[in-house]
C-alpha cells in the first residue's frame, strides 16, 4: 500500500507553493480554497504553519484523533482559534479522503475526471 497523505507532506507542499512567483490564487485551488476567505494568501499561510508547526508529530500523522481539548491547546500555541485550528484539520482531512479516492481510480478513471468527461466514482456506500 501506498505512503498515505499527511500534514508534513502538505507542510511542504505550501511551502513549495509559497516560494512560486505568479498566481496568488494558487494556494486556493490545492485542496484548501474554503481556507482563505478573503484574507492574504501570506497571511493564511503563516497561519497554517503556525497551526502545523504547533501539532505534535503524532497528531501530523494522525490529525483524525485529535480531540476538542487537543485542538484548543494547539489554538493556545499558534496564535489562531479553536474555530481555525477546526477548520483547517476539516479541509486536511477531506482533502486526504478526496487523495485517497483518487488513488483508488484506474488510469482511466482518472483521466476521464481530469479531462472532465465523467464524475468520480461514489465513495463507500453513496449510490452510482
Amino acid at each position: 500500500m501506498a505512503r498515505d497523505y499527511t500534514i508534513d507532506d502538505l507542510q511542504a507542499q505550501l511551502r513549495q507553493l509559497a516560494q512560486l512567483p505568479g498566481d496568488p490564487d494558487m494556494l486556493r485551488r490545492v485542496g484548501f480554497p474554503d481556507l482563505f476567505g478573503d484574507e492574504d494568501r501570506h497571511a493564511v499561510a503563516e497561519r497554517v504553519g503556525r497551526i502545523i508547526a504547533a501539532l505534535s508529530p503524532e497528531q501530523r500523522r494522525a490529525p483524525e484523533n485529535i480531540d476538542r481539548p487537543q485542538r484548543a491547546a494547539v489554538a493556545a500555541a499558534s496564535g489562531a482559534s479553536e474555530e481555525q485550528v477546526a477548520h483547517f484539520l476539516l479541509q486536511f482531512l477531506r482533502t486526504r479522503d478526496a487523495l485517497r479516492q483518487m488513488a483508488r481510480m484506474t488510469f482511466w478513471q482518472r483521466l476521464k475526471l481530469v479531462m472532465g468527461w465523467g464524475r468520480p466514482p461514489p465513495a463507500g456506500n453513496e449510490p452510482a
